[in-house]
């Protein structure tokens, strides 16, 4: 059992949203999957999840049916439907103004995830080469994030400086 369902607006009449941005919705219970996503309808798309973390107030309501439990209970499947479509009525108001903005917000937030990834593991690699006194190898994970680290991290990456300065 799956299923798409995707809203595309025509950028006309009273709805202020550009031509092609559009609304999908997913549903796949066997694979435990449901989502809702926006889009431009060219290169961006988004979680409603993603949109919320830029835009929404309130916690995003958790489920109260399980996805492959819904398979034969319609009830439950229109419930989890209201409570996904909930989430971008809250925090949806940029994309249904048809605020170009968003796309600028929703990718810097993506890029300042996938940084903090990379931070994360960067760091993790730095204390292994650390304790390896690889002190080469700890500068050059550390350095291109001198201005993000704190702590230990930041210690590291000064002490590894500070060893290959005195290494001859």
């Amino acid at each position: 059992m799956y299923g798409m369902v995707r809203y595309s607006s025509v950028g006309a009449g009273s709805v202020r949203a550009p031509a092609g941005w559009t609304v999908s919705l997913s549903f796949a219970p066997l694979r435990l999957e449901l989502s809702l996503d926006v889009s431009d309808g060219r290169l961006n798309s988004f979680s409603v999840e993603e949109l919320h973390s830029v835009d929404g107030d309130a916690p995003i309501p958790d489920r109260t049916h399980k996805l492959y439990e819904s398979i034969h209970d319609p009830s439950a499947q229109y419930a989890e439907f209201a409570r996904i479509a909930s989430v971008l009525r809250a925090s949806g108001s940029r994309f249904f103004a048809g605020d170009a903005g968003l796309w600028v917000d929703l990718n810097a937030q993506q890029h300042r995830r996938w940084q903090e990834t990379e931070d994360r593991r960067a760091i993790v690699e730095s204390e292994a080469a650390f304790r390896a006194k690889s002190w080469v190898q700890v500068v050059s994970l550390l350095e291109p994030r001198s201005s993000r680290l704190s702590g230990a991290a930041a210690a590291r990456l000064a002490l590894a400086k500070k060893r290959l300065q005195s290494d001859p």
